[in-house]
Protein backbone atom coordinates (compact mmCIF):
# COMPACT_ATOMS: atom_id res chain seq x y z
CA UNK A 1 0.00 0.00 0.00
CA UNK A 2 1.16 3.34 -1.30
CA UNK A 3 0.72 6.34 1.26
CA UNK A 4 2.10 9.24 -0.97
CA UNK A 5 2.00 9.92 -4.77
CA UNK A 6 5.44 9.44 -4.76
CA UNK A 7 5.41 6.52 -3.17
CA UNK A 8 3.12 4.96 -5.86
CA UNK A 9 5.69 6.90 -8.75
CA UNK A 10 8.89 4.74 -7.30
CA UNK A 11 6.67 1.47 -7.27
CA UNK A 12 5.74 1.97 -10.85
CA UNK A 13 8.93 3.26 -12.07
CA UNK A 14 11.17 0.83 -10.21
CA UNK A 15 8.73 -2.21 -9.89
CA UNK A 16 6.55 -2.57 -12.80
CA UNK A 17 5.65 -6.12 -12.33
CA UNK A 18 4.20 -5.71 -8.77
CA UNK A 19 0.81 -4.74 -8.16
CA UNK A 20 0.29 -1.19 -6.57
CA UNK A 21 -2.59 -0.02 -4.43
CA UNK A 22 -2.64 3.60 -3.79
CA UNK A 23 -4.48 5.15 -0.87
CA UNK A 24 -5.86 7.82 -1.92
CA UNK A 25 -6.60 10.19 1.62
CA UNK A 26 -9.06 12.83 0.45
CA UNK A 27 -11.04 12.71 -2.68
CA UNK A 28 -9.07 14.84 -4.86
CA UNK A 29 -5.81 12.82 -4.38
CA UNK A 30 -7.42 10.52 -6.22
CA UNK A 31 -7.39 11.96 -10.09
CA UNK A 32 -3.71 12.63 -9.64
CA UNK A 33 -3.09 8.85 -8.54
CA UNK A 34 -5.18 7.30 -11.22
CA UNK A 35 -2.36 9.66 -13.24
CA UNK A 36 0.06 6.76 -12.36
CA UNK A 37 -1.94 3.82 -13.44
CA UNK A 38 -1.93 1.90 -9.42
CA UNK A 39 -3.61 -1.26 -9.87
CA UNK A 40 -6.13 -0.17 -6.83
CA UNK A 41 -6.89 2.61 -5.42
CA UNK A 42 -8.19 2.51 -1.82
CA UNK A 43 -10.92 5.27 -0.97
CA UNK A 44 -12.99 5.91 2.22
CA UNK A 45 -16.24 4.45 3.09
CA UNK A 46 -17.35 8.36 3.06
CA UNK A 47 -16.18 9.48 -0.33
CA UNK A 48 -18.83 10.10 -3.12
CA UNK A 49 -19.00 6.49 -4.39
CA UNK A 50 -21.11 7.29 -7.07
CA UNK A 51 -18.43 9.54 -9.05
CA UNK A 52 -15.25 7.52 -7.65
CA UNK A 53 -16.08 4.48 -8.14
CA UNK A 54 -16.93 4.94 -12.14
CA UNK A 55 -13.74 6.80 -12.59
CA UNK A 56 -11.39 4.31 -10.88
CA UNK A 57 -12.85 1.60 -13.00
CA UNK A 58 -12.36 3.57 -16.12
CA UNK A 59 -9.06 3.94 -15.94
CA UNK A 60 -8.33 0.76 -15.30
CA UNK A 61 -8.26 0.03 -11.41
CA UNK A 62 -9.50 -1.53 -8.60
CA UNK A 63 -11.73 0.19 -5.98
CA UNK A 64 -10.98 -0.87 -2.18
CA UNK A 65 -12.64 0.03 0.73
CA UNK A 66 -11.79 -0.16 4.58
CA UNK A 67 -14.77 -0.99 7.50
CA UNK A 68 -12.62 -2.37 10.04
CA UNK A 69 -14.08 0.10 12.86
CA UNK A 70 -17.25 -0.92 15.08
CA UNK A 71 -19.05 1.41 13.11
CA UNK A 72 -18.49 0.90 9.63
CA UNK A 73 -17.79 -3.21 9.74
CA UNK A 74 -21.93 -3.59 9.56
CA UNK A 75 -24.12 -5.27 6.75
CA UNK A 76 -25.54 -1.75 6.08
CA UNK A 77 -22.24 -0.37 4.98
CA UNK A 78 -21.05 -3.72 3.04
CA UNK A 79 -24.01 -3.65 1.12
CA UNK A 80 -24.28 0.08 0.59
CA UNK A 81 -20.39 -0.10 -0.66
CA UNK A 82 -21.18 -3.37 -3.37
CA UNK A 83 -24.24 -1.51 -4.26
CA UNK A 84 -21.60 1.26 -5.00
CA UNK A 85 -19.44 -1.29 -7.05
CA UNK A 86 -16.11 -1.41 -4.56
CA UNK A 87 -14.00 -4.38 -5.68
CA UNK A 88 -12.87 -5.45 -2.28
CA UNK A 89 -13.92 -4.71 1.26
CA UNK A 90 -10.97 -4.83 3.86
CA UNK A 91 -13.19 -6.50 7.17
CA UNK A 92 -12.69 -8.28 9.63
CA UNK A 93 -15.46 -10.56 9.37
CA UNK A 94 -15.34 -12.17 6.14
CA UNK A 95 -17.78 -14.95 7.13
CA UNK A 96 -20.50 -12.56 8.03
CA UNK A 97 -20.01 -10.31 4.65
CA UNK A 98 -20.14 -13.62 2.80
CA UNK A 99 -23.30 -14.73 4.97
CA UNK A 100 -24.79 -11.57 3.85
CA UNK A 101 -23.96 -11.93 0.26
CA UNK A 102 -25.91 -14.85 0.07
CA UNK A 103 -28.70 -13.74 1.74
CA UNK A 104 -28.89 -10.59 0.02
CA UNK A 105 -27.79 -8.84 3.39
CA UNK A 106 -29.54 -6.55 5.58
CA UNK A 107 -31.19 -3.30 3.46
Amino acid sequence: QCQTQGLVEFMRREFAEVAVLARAHHEDQVGPLLELSPHFVQIDHTANLTVLVPLIHERGARVVVKTLSHETDVPVMWRKLCDAGVDILLTDKPREVLAASHTGGNR
